[in-house]
């Protein structure tokens, strides 16, 4: 895989903070033409475009963070080759998780005494680190955590590393100028390439192996030969520091970004400049999807920028980030993006629709579901690692953390309190869904779902049944009392995201990845209605407090209404404003509550269609949204790892 970033030194550090970081909006331009700067956005609780919501000053301050910052800042990160694996490195060292949910995972105790930038060899089998504590560069057996092999006694290790596609070679970036070619296997120095007159930033080899391209603070680009360490060719054109260099799948073609504020295509064989892009920040870092289709940049401005290879288009503009993005990697299948920032997060973006899929504070527990008990009092949160933290609303205080996953690492997908406030019910993404007495926590009852995990929960409204979204295509329909499974419900095509059922609980209401909204008849489990229009996957559905109306959210960026007796699609001007993520009607009816993908809450009056207010501050995906029993507080839940209480009481 053809990859490369930022390394790990004091050196760097300085010139970030030196530099400063400007936060500024997306641009999707073609980057044929020079892109002016754009405007910086307002203060994170400044609303752009629509009047704040009146906070009264008993709800101003309600803001319970369910993970803090930690204080460690991230430089980068790594996938394992087959997938399963993410490495960090922060100020603060090493740590190792679930690829897929982010979730940690055990991990070498010696890698606590390592950071620098983390690089696992071709097979998997090793993980190379450089040292904070001398300058020496550890190899490190994956399976046992053991050391295997040290390459060091040289002068001032600087910290960036490459393996050699063939596993057999490590190139180190030294702190006096030089790059170190080791040979794994007897740990010997093959061969010292001195040229560069300034520290090097990157170093990347060629897939073929034979060339390895470093760049440098001196503003250039050198191209060796492998074999005999010899200089081919310095490629000049860049005015400042270079920190992004990659190949191209079929090695013809070198990408450098540098704080120049440009990106550069180069011609390998000949070392000619082939375009050159003008971008509207320092460009930091670059990366090649494995299948050599797409390249990822990171700019200062907090965005990542998705390119098309083949037409130089630009794909996706990825923002959520509050500060640099200091690190990226694609996963080995191409269908992720992994992304580290100094704002101290990490981010799992799908690379085709541009969502953020999983969010990770350092130290920190982020929010995967979220409820609200029927009187108001309690406010619940499930976390990607298996907790679900409970908060008294009316003192902001939080009361108790319940263990869902027991000894595992398992994602809490949804939670639902029963109508009657005295049951709380979690789903687990192991397919597992649990019970608990609200009266004292207590565990009271486990069902085992089997097939696929938990995607989201609601309890009928009498409190007798209880249907769970799966990600197996299905809604399995469960007897509260008996723990029975009384009905399972089939045709989704893809997972199903979310559910609700109807004020009289005779319908239900299903929407999925395969982009349809489904009514479902509860008592016989037939499907009335299959309504279809969005154009991505289906994240939430809302009865109105009448019945009448369904509401449905999407990754198309639309909310769309349904009559629900005959399954027609109602107007709704306002829909197409990024905010079908989760949706909530207030008690009176009035008023639907959207979160968004990227944080802003918006509130429209449904009796014109129109947005009457914008709630910010969140910067991530706001996992759900609900209203207080008398409609004067709206809560939210954020994979930004906040629960907000918002006053919206006129």
């Amino acid at each position: 895989m053809n990859r490369k970033f930022i390394p790990i030194s004091l050196l760097v550090l300085a010139l970030l903070v030196s530099c400063g970081v400007s936060v500024q909006a997306a641009t999707s331009n073609s980057p044929t033409a020079t892109q002016a700067p754009v405007a910086s956005p307002p203060p994170a609780d400044t609303p752009t475009s629509m009047p704040s919501v009146a906070i009264g000053s008993t709800n101003a301050s309600k803001v319970v963070q369910l993970s803090n910052l930690g204080d460690a800042l991230l430089y980068h990160l790594a996938y394992s080759p087959d997938g399963k694996w993410l490495i960090d490195t922060t100020s603060a060292g090493n740590k190792f998780f679930d690829s897929t949910t982010l979730a940690p995972m055990s991990q070498p105790a010696t890698t606590q005494a390592w950071t620098g930038t983390p690089v696992f060899s071709p097979d998997g089998k090793m993980v190379a680190f450089t040292s904070v504590k001398n300058d020496k560069v550890s190899l490190l057996d994956v399976a046992t955590g053991n050391v295997i092999q040290t390459l060091g006694g040289q002068p001032s290790a600087f910290g960036n590393l490459a393996f050699s596609p063939d596993g057999k070679t490590l190139a180190t970036g030294m702190g006096d100028k030089t790059i170190y070619l080791w040979d794994v296997a007897t740990g010997k120095v093959l061969f010292t390439l001195s040229g560069h007159t300034e520290i090097a930033i990157v170093l990347v080899f060629s897939p073929d192996g034979k060339m390895l391209a470093s760049s440098s603070f001196d503003k250039t680009i050198k191209l060796w030969n492998v074999s005999n360490g010899k200089l081919l060719n310095t490629l000049s054109g860049h005015t400042d520091s270079i920190f992004g260099a990659v190949f191209t799948s079929d090695g013809k073609t070198l990408v450098s970004s540098s704080y120049d504020k440009t990106i550069k295509v180069w011609d390998v064989a000949s070392g000619k400049l082939l375009n050159s892009f003008p971008q509207p920040d320092r460009v930091y870092g670059l990366v090649v999807s494995p299948d050599g289709k797409t390249l990822a940049s990171s700019s200062l401005d907090t965005t990542i920028t998705l390119w098309d290879l083949s037409t130089w288009q630009v794909l996706h503009t990825f923002s959520g980030h509050a500060y640099t993005v200091t690190s990226m990697e694609f996963s080995p299948d191409g269908k992720t993006l992994a992304s580290g920032s100094s704002d101290g997060t990490i981010k799992l973006w799908d690379v085709n629709s541009g969502l953020i899929l999983h969010s990770l504070d350092q130290d920190a527990h982020n929010v995967a579901s979220f409820a609200y008990s029927p009187d108001g009092k309690i406010l619940a949160g499930g976390t990607f690692d298996g907790l679900i933290k409970l908060w008294n609303a009316s003192t902001n205080q939080e009361v108790n953390t319940l263990h869902a996953a027991g000894s595992g690492v398992q994602s809490v997908g949804g939670l639902a309190f029963s109508p009657d406030g005295k049951a709380l019910a979690s789903g687990l993404s192991d397919g597992k869904i649990q019970f608990w007495d609200v009266s004292d926590w207590k565990l009271t009852n486990t069902l085992d779902v089997h097939k696929g995990g938990i995607s989201g929960l609601a309890f009928s409204p009498d409190g007798k049944t209880l249907a769970a979204a799966t990600y197996e295509k299905t809604i399995q329909l469960w007897d509260v009392t008996s723990g029975n499974l009384v009905n399972t419900l089939s045709g989704h095509t893809d997972a199903v995201w979310a559910v609700a059922f109807s004020p009289d609980g005779k319908t239900l209401a299903s929407g999925s990845t395969d982009k349809t909204v489904k009514l479902w008849d509860v008592a016989s489990g037939k499907t009335l209605f299959t309504l279809t229009g969005h154009t991505g996957v289906v994240y939430s559905v809302a009865f109105s407090p009448d019945g009448k109306t369904l509401a449905s959210g999407s990754a198309d960026k639309t909310v769309r209404l349904w009559e629900v007796a005959s399954g027609k699609s109602q107007p709704f001007p306002g829909g197409s404003q990024d905010s079908g993520a989760s949706l909530a009607f207030s008690p009176d009816g009035k008023t639907l509550a959207s979160g968004s993908l990227d944080g802003p809450i918006q509130l429209w009056d449904l009796s014109t269609g129109q947005a009457i207010a914008s709630l910010t501050g969140n910067t991530a995906w706001i996992k759900g949204v609900a209203f207080s029993a008398d409609g004067s507080l709206l809560a939210s839940g954020s994979l930004d790892g906040t629960i907000r209480l918002w006053g919206v009481a006129p």
